[in-house]
């Protein structure tokens, strides 16, 4: 396994914030969404080394930004369209968030760049899919990554991942507790973000 991630990494190479992804390239939004589903269906198929192969081209294949994430797996409530992989999106996102085989800190750098600039709605890709467990309980690592982004696009990663219909307290506290032992600086900063969703809340 450790074999595999270091050949990961050479590879597509470390990257750090804001689209920096090494992600695939694709002339069209359908072009993606069918090779992503191709290698989710190759990863749920397979066990062992086939798997780890497939993990990562599913991981290469997997968007980057949080608007590619809207295009591919969202809903536009204005229009009432849904995107094109809106119905499978909660499967293929799921496996994503328990890859295996990946390299951290690419995973963690992906996992960071979608949440930058992601707002909540209720639909497959709503607060922050799971990054806050990704923070509370390998808090260290991920807020080193997170570190290498500017102030903006941490603040904005924290009001993503705390956000939704009603901002949760009690999930807040935990995590600001495991953060502050951590990285006070980072953790205060997820606090400044937690009061304006706070204010954003009352005054709607």
């Amino acid at each position: 396994m450790r074999i595999v991630k270091i050949l990961f990494a050479l590879l597509f190479g470390f990257t750090l914030c804001k689209g920096q992804s090494n992600n695939g390239k694709y002339d069209s939004i359908k072009e993606q969404a069918a090779t992503l589903t191709s290698y989710y269906d190759s990863v749920m198929k397979s066990t062992g080394t086939q798997r780890a192969k497939y993990e990562m081209l599913f991981f290469k294949a997997f968007p980057s930004s949080f608007h590619r994430m809207e295009e591919l797996f969202g809903y536009d409530e204005k229009n009432g369209v849904a995107a094109i992989l809106y119905d499978s999106g909660e499967n293929i996102i799921n496996l994503f968030d328990s890859l295996r085989y990946i390299n951290k800190t690419l995973y963690y750098n992906k996992y960071i760049d979608i949440c930058i600039g992601g707002k909540w709605e209720a639909d497959n890709i709503q607060g922050g899919f799971d990054m806050y467990n990704k923070l509370y309980y390998d808090a260290k690592r991920v807020l080193n990554i997170l570190s290498k982004c500017n102030e903006s696009e941490i603040r904005s990663v924290f009001h993503f991942v705390l956000d939704g219909p009603i901002p949760d307290k009690e999930s807040y506290n935990a995590l600001y507790v495991r953060l502050q032992k951590v990285n006070p600086y980072m953790a205060g900063l997820m606090r400044e973000e937690f009061d304006k969703l706070l204010q954003e809340h009352n005054e709607h």
